[in-house]
C-alpha cells in the first residue's frame, strides 16, 4: 500500500494570465533563471484555489 504525502481537493480554481514587459520581471529572477516566452510575449499568472479535505500522510488537518 502506498501512502500519499499530500492529498486534497482543489475547489474554486481561478486563473488570470496577462502579458507583461519582460524588463519588469527580469530584476526579480533568481540567478541562472530566464523567462519563457509564448508567441514572443512573457506572461504572468495569478492562480487562486481552495484546498479542501487536505491530509498529509493520510492524517487530515484543517
Amino acid at each position: 500500500m502506498t501512502d500519499n504525502f499530500l492529498s486534497a481537493r482543489w475547489e474554486n480554481l481561478i486563473m488570470a494570465n496577462y502579458a507583461i514587459d519582460p524588463d519588469i520581471l527580469n530584476p526579480y529572477l533568481p540567478k541562472g533563471v530566464e523567462l519563457d516566452f509564448y508567441e514572443g510575449s512573457a506572461y504572468v499568472s495569478l492562480v487562486g484555489f481552495m484546498f479542501k479535505k487536505t491530509s498529509l500522510f493520510n492524517v487530515p488537518f484543517f
